[in-house]
């Protein structure tokens, strides 16, 4: 290959992935609005004061865990409701979800305002790390570095990571060494748990019970007879 044939190779490359990046454009094209519509159909109640989408699922086969009851209204339960009405699978629902909380409870004054569900997904980690309050200083930031525009995904990363390094301990940024063997399993395991917990609450809970009783039978003490 020479050098000629090379440079075209790359040319191509750089045309297909700008092409990617069109068709996600487009693919998150409205997905905000989208995100409201959801968010209505969750919380739209009827007369008796009860969620709509309720009153056309089967109760839970599960009423209590650990003591404390299980909640009809979950949004884990809607998210059924909504994939039998239209094909929408439960974890966009839930990226769906978070964006419409960050932007109308963060970013509802900002002077350039979101355009797409996807753009949002990093100010999610501020919001699991308790950072909140900084998601309009961030996403400020992203936007100056847009040239005054809407940010994309990359660019909104881009300013959460210097958000970090200003603010976040170095200690804290750092990575720590990748698990392995019965460590790995187990936070493999645990991923997999807080998935289902959020796509489907009933399975996990009946799941953790199999689990729970397992873990009964495994460690169970030999009865001592007595002498």
């Amino acid at each position: 290959m020479d050098a000629s044939e090379r440079d075209q190779i790359l040319d191509r490359l750089r045309d297909f992935v700008q092409q990617q990046r069109g068709a996600e454009d487009l693919a998150d094209r409205g997905s905000l609005d989208r995100a409201a519509d959801i968010m209505a159909l969750y919380d739209d109640i009827d007369e008796g004061g009860r969620r709509r989408w309720v009153l056309e699922m089967d109760p839970p086969k599960t009423r209590r865990h650990m003591g404390r009851p299980v909640d009809p209204e979950s949004f884990s339960r809607f998210t059924k409701w909504l994939e039998s009405q239209v094909p929408l699978v439960g974890r966009r629902a839930y990226q769906l979800r978070d964006a419409h909380e960050i932007q109308s409870t963060y970013l509802n004054a900002v002077q350039i305002s979101p355009v797409g569900e996807y753009q949002l997904r990093p100010l999610k980690w501020l919001v699991k790390n308790e950072h909140p309050d900084a998601i309009t200083e961030v996403w400020n930031r992203a936007t100056v570095l847009a040239g005054g525009s809407a940010p994309d995904y990359p660019t909104v990363r881009k300013a959460l990571a210097a958000w970090k390094g200003e603010h976040i301990p170095k200690q804290q940024r750092t990575g720590s060494p990748r698990p392995a063997g019965p460590q790995a399993v187990r936070l493999e395991f645990e991923a997999l748990a807080r998935r289902l917990m959020e796509e489907d609450a009933e399975q996990f809970l009946l799941g953790f019970e199999h689990i729970e009783a397992m873990a009964s039978r495994r460690f169970a003490k030999p009865e001592v007879s007595a002498a």
